[in-house]
């Protein structure tokens, strides 16, 4: 459910501050002066470079100085080898104006910040980059049980016990692929053209929050509950989640927790963590006793706090508390996240809702995120079952 705040959404109220500081950039003589902006809408000020230059280049419908300055293009020019009369024809189109990727300097920043909207990014998740919008992804088979004695994590590679001189039996490491497809993640909202609010001067900052907001909480939603249709395949709808049985409804008791890592991959101590809705952290905090031994930095706050030597990421997400997945004690890096090269791109139009005197702006980007496993990792036993992604049952 969206936030509201006095009767706005979030969303409507960071676009309303986007918009005022936008109207006040263009028409503030102290920021052109101090270089935040270029005083003319062309390109013979290319070391007035920002963030918010860029957004006023983006609302002109100024593609020459968004191509000649920003080497940043309209999507339906991306593939065009563009001459110099036309490109100096650009600027004199306007309204809808928009799919321009976000130059490196300020994209790389804006990705950087959305990964604080989204925990799994930061605990470690793999990332790779999509040049295309689909691509596969080589990774080791070790779904596929093993004969008692073998481990499934070697992929199918054996070692054998030999006497001196005996042949050695040949075995390989099977692999198989994860295709990933590039899904378009777009945020679309409404702004007043009216100035409401003031804003501070780290200009820069308060604009790329803006988006980075809205995208790094959009992807987290969908690494985590994503159905894999026309979105990343989230870890919860995932067929190797093993599920493990709660004690107690609208509970998490230590029982549980113990249950969860006998059901959770050996291998993966080294990179698990805890992942807990915000609603479910009383529970957590209940278990708590004196001394803070099993849970360390729970003094100091949430966000250096370990549960029984792993990390703790609160996020809101998951599901609400006695719902399978309220808690999630998962390895990461047994999921994937591919970023389309392309970027971010933002676009602008102030047609759409032309009555309302409102404007519109748009910021996509593509990409897609799968499990690494399609089902749970049979041990050395040849019959117990493991998993890299473990859950409480709701009862």
């Amino acid at each position: 459910m969206t936030n509201q705040i006095q009767g706005k959404t979030e969303t409507e109220i960071l676009s309303e501050k986007l918009d005022t500081m936008l109207g006040l950039i263009q028409n503030s003589p102290k920021l052109k002066d101090a270089g935040y902006i270029a005083p003319d809408s062309e390109t013979d000020h290319p070391e007035n470079k920002s963030f918010g230059d860029f957004l006023v280049a983006i609302q002109r419908g100024n593609r020459k100085r968004l191509l000649e300055v920003y080497n940043s293009r309209y999507e339906e020019d991306e593939d065009k080898d563009l001459p110099a009369h036309v490109k100096a024809a650009m600027a004199e189109g306007a309204g809808a104006t928009g799919g321009y990727g976000v130059p490196t300097e300020y994209g790389e920043l804006m990705l950087n910040q959305s990964k604080n909207f989204n925990a799994l990014r930061m605990a470690g998740a793999t990332q790779t980059v999509m040049n295309k919008s689909s691509k596969l992804y080589p990774t080791l088979d070790i779904e596929t049980a093993p004969s008692a004695g073998d481990t499934a994590s070697a992929s199918g590679s054996i070692a054998y016990w030999v006497e001196e001189a005996a042949s050695i039996t040949e075995s390989e490491p099977r692999l198989r692929t994860v295709e990933l497809v590039a899904h378009k993640l777009a945020s679309y909202s409404l702004a007043s053209n009216e100035l409401r609010a003031d804003f501070g001067s780290d200009l820069d900052s308060l604009m790329i929050d803006v988006f980075s907001k809205a995208i790094g909480s959009k992807e987290e939603y969908a690494f985590f509950r994503g159905d894999g249709v026309g979105k990343p395949l989230g870890i919860l709808n995932s067929s190797a989640i093993i599920s493990a049985t709660r004690d107690n409804a609208s509970a998490i008791a230590l029982p549980d927790l113990a249950q969860m890592i006998s059901d959770f991959t050996p291998d993966s101590y080294g990179r698990a963590a805890w992942f807990l809705n915000v609603n479910a952290l009383d529970q957590i905090a209940q278990l708590v006793t004196n001394p803070l031994t099993w849970l360390r930095g729970f003094r100091e706050g949430w966000q250096s706090s370990t549960l029984l030597g792993w990390p703790v990421y609160l996020v809101t997400c998951l599901p609400a508390l006695n719902t399978a997945g309220d808690i999630l004690l998962c390895d990461p890096s047994y999921y994937l996240i591919g970023d389309y090269a392309a970027g971010i791109k933002i676009a602008f139009s102030e047609h759409f809702m032309f009555q309302n005197d409102q404007v519109a702006w748009r910021a996509t980007k593509r990409v897609d995120g799968q499990p690494l496993i399609t089902s749970a990792v049979t041990g050395e036993d040849g019959s117990v079952t493991y998993s890299p992604f473990v859950v409480l049952t709701a009862k």
